[in-house]
Order: structure tokens, then sequence, then C-alpha cells
């Protein structure tokens, strides 16, 4: 069975585990970029665009074959954005392919990536991070199969705006998030459970693991699993991390703060005594500024907390609501959260939401 077998019959069972109604798509992905703008990921085939919170949608799929499948998707504003396209061909080589939009999905380009020597379509999870610091300059962090014991990318470099890409000079190896602070500056957070962190400074020549301690006032707490990266403005970076501890004990959500580029990160925000995780389990948060905000399950109920560095602690339980595997705040007020039969959004911090799932255009290929 190829890449695209295994994916399809992944998607299928999930559609089966999670059944939605007919006239809305699961959410795979998604992001608000301001409070009226942002892009969903429904499935592995659709993307979908809205500038009016969410009340109407507009498909803007790149142009694709029905093999193909989407990943990976970013947009830097609320014009530009790239995603990986993925599928393998007839001899199962994998092929990718980068679709980059100038007019928020209304026309793309595409063009391959081109791997040295031949890569099979399963060597490769399908999985794909991208993050591009401004139009010319991106990465992509293609995720490779690999054992439980590892979990390992190949990292790639653009200076082109996405129409060429090459290996850079040196990579930590892992898949993972990525994010950069500048064209030298950049940070990883992934490998086996999510559990370390990579930083270059040298513009991806050389990578370095990081090791930090868990905060000594979360302890039990200590085994670290990794949220995606925050890089800017300039060198400001936030970074969540969920603790986990031995069996039994308390986790934690902390927000690490740096100054420095990635080189050095302290506690900013932190809440504590959660139910118990296991390493490689995230608790779903957002970074909203200095802010972090945290959905947390405890016996049965979800509750949305939101944590800043000079206030006080606010709570809302969100009774309607019996997981959030996904969070994307534009501010404090506005923000969407995403569950296994949809996406909703708030536009008063999360005290009422509304359901905005898009509904669906046509049938999968």
């Amino acid at each position: 069975m190829n890449l695209i077998s295994k994916r399809l019959c992944l998607l299928l069972a999930a559609m089966l585990l999670y059944p939605v109604a007919s006239s809305a798509q699961a959410v795979s992905a998604m992001k608000l970029l301001t409070p009226t703008t942002g892009w969903v990921q429904s499935n592995l085939y659709h993307l979908y665009w809205t500038t009016d919170e969410g009340a109407h949608w507009k498909e803007i799929t790149p142009p694709k074959s029905p093999q193909e499948f989407l990943t990976g998707v970013f947009f830097l504003d609320s014009s530009s954005g790239w995603a990986v396209l993925v599928h393998g061909d007839d001899q199962e080589l994998a092929q990718f392919r980068v679709a980059s939009t100038r007019d928020a999905g209304a026309s793309w380009s595409v063009s391959p990536i081109r791997f040295p020597g031949k890569r099979m379509a399963d060597d490769y999870a399908g999985g794909a991070n991208v993050f591009f610091l401004d139009q010319l300059h991106g990465w992509i962090k293609v995720d490779r199969k690999s054992s439980s014991a590892f979990a390992i990318g190949d990292l790639l470099v653009s200076d082109d705006g996405g129409k060429t890409w090459k290996f850079p000079l040196g990579d930590s190896g892992e898949a993972g998030y990525l994010c950069f602070f500048s064209l030298n500056d950049g940070l990883l957070a992934g490998g086996v459970d999510s559990s370390e962190l990579w930083a270059t400074h040298d513009g991806s020549k050389t990578w370095q693991q990081l090791s930090l301690k868990a905060p000594t006032a979360i302890a039990p707490a200590e085994f670290p699993t990794f949220g995606r990266p925050q890089c800017g403005p300039g060198k400001t970076g936030f970074l969540p991390v969920t603790y986990s501890g031995p069996d039994s004990a308390k986790s934690a959500l902390v927000l690490l703060s740096s100054d420095d580029a990635g080189r050095t990160w302290k506690p900013s925000v932190t809440l504590s005594q959660l139910d118990e995780t296991s390493q490689g389990q995230m608790v779903s948060s957002a970074v909203c500024g200095s802010s972090l905000i945290a959905a947390t399950r405890s016996s049965g109920e979800v509750t949305l907390t939101v944590l800043s560095p000079a206030s006080d602690m606010k709570r809302i339980v969100l009774n309607s609501f019996k997981e959030i595997p996904d969070l994307s705040f534009a501010d404090l007020s506005h923000g969407w959260a995403s569950t296994h039969s949809g996406l909703l959004a708030t536009s008063d911090g999360g005290v009422s939401w509304t359901v905005i799932t898009p509904a669906k255009t046509g049938p999968l290929p």
C-alpha cells in the first residue's frame, strides 16, 4: 500500500470515528490571521479562506491532481501564503510541490521540490511544516518515516519565494515546528514526543540542541513536550511547553519567553496542577502577544484559561465543548477553536461561540 492509499485509509477511518454533518467538513489545520481573516484546511484536500469572521468561506485550494494531498499550509499575512502538495507517482516515488500565492489564494504558482536521489513515497510520513520570514525567505521541514524511537525530517530552504529549494549546510535531523527571527536565527521544536528544542544562529549551517530545565515550582512535572515556537517581532520569542511527570503526577503548561532570538529562555506564565499527561501530549494553547490562552479538560469539563504576565488569570468553563484539539487567537477577544466536528469562533474572549465550519463544495478526490 503506497503513501496515498495509507493516508486515505487514515482519513476514512477518522471520518468514521468522528462523523460530521453532511454540510460541514472536518478541520485538520487552521489559523486566524486577523480578527476577521483566516484560513482552514479541511481533511487532506481542501483549503478555505474567510474575510468576515467565518460568515462566508471561499475555497482557495491550489491547483492539484486528484492523487495529491495538501499539507504544510502557512500564510505570512492576509495575502501571501504557501502550501505543500504531496503524492506518490507510478513508481511510488515521493513527489513534492510547493504552491505560493500573493493574492490570498485567488491565484497560485506551483513549483516542484527536487530531492537528490530517488526518494520512495513510503519514506515520508506525509507531513510538512512551513515557515516564511518574508516573501522571499522560507523553510520547510518534511517529515520522514521512522521507528517510534526517532522523529526525523529533511530541512529545505528557499530564497526566491518558494520557486526553488535546496538543502542547507546543516540540519538538526529532527521533524518538528520551525520559526525564524532572522536569516541567521531560528528554532525547531520537535523530535521524539516533541521533546527536543534546537536552535541555529548561523543561517542553518549548524544547529544546537538546547537543554531547558523545568521550573522548580511545577515539580515533579519535568518532562517537556514543546509546542509551536513563535519567533518575533525582533528577537522576542515565545514557546508553550507542556510538562509531565511520573505516574499520577499533575502536569503543567508553561509559556517560556526569550528576548535574545532563542539563546536563553525564562518562564513567563504558568498554568499548573493540570490533569496528568504523558510525554508527547500537548495541552491545546495559543500565544497571543505575551499572553497564553489554553484549553484544558478535567472530569469531562473543558475550561478556557487566559494568562498574562501583568494581569489576573481568567477562566471560562465551556459547557458546550467536549474537547478542543487546537486554538488560534488574533487578539484576546477574537479566536477560533477546532473540535472533531468542526470549527467555532468567539469575538468576546471565549464567553460565547459560533459554529463557522466551512460547508462542503464537492466530494473528496
